[in-house]
């Protein structure tokens, strides 16, 4: 009782599932956790980690479905981001790093903010970044 009134007055809730988005575990957030957390002027922010079992454009389409759906997000973007990292000290071998944030039902001051977040990481050399879905 009282994380939810902590959450009340909160106008932007961020989730940082172990895990990100799926079963209902400890690790996990899930989607019906989301629905419960909306409400209107409040956006909700998780990061998650994509998966390799499809294409990162499938992953995507596929999150923001579910969530449309199984949480009745009115709306949904994504910044993914990239970013390479080298290996070992000196290396000229690089692995990448990504991770997505999504927001839930941002407002248009949230996406332009995104938006001018992804363009400043996407000016760092070996970062890549762009927003995805429809506000």
């Amino acid at each position: 009782m009282r994380k939810r009134n902590a959450l009340e007055a909160a106008d932007i809730v961020f989730l940082d599932p172990d895990n990100g988005i799926g079963a209902e575990t400890e690790k996990h957030a899930t989607f019906s956790e989301i629905r419960l957390l909306r409400r209107p002027g409040r956006a909700i922010v998780f990061i998650t980690f994509p998966g390799r079992n499809m294409t990162h454009d499938a992953l995507l389409q596929q999150l923001h479905e579910r969530l449309t759906i199984e949480a009745d997000a009115e709306n949904v973007v994504t910044l993914r981001t990239n970013v390479s990292v080298p290996r070992a000290d000196g290396s000229r071998s690089y692995v990448q790093r990504q991770r997505w944030l999504t927001v839930v039902d941002p407002d248009a001051e949230l996406v332009a903010r995104a938006h001018g977040f992804a363009d400043a990481l996407a000016s760092i050399p070996r970062v890549r970044a762009r927003l995805d879905g429809t506000p």
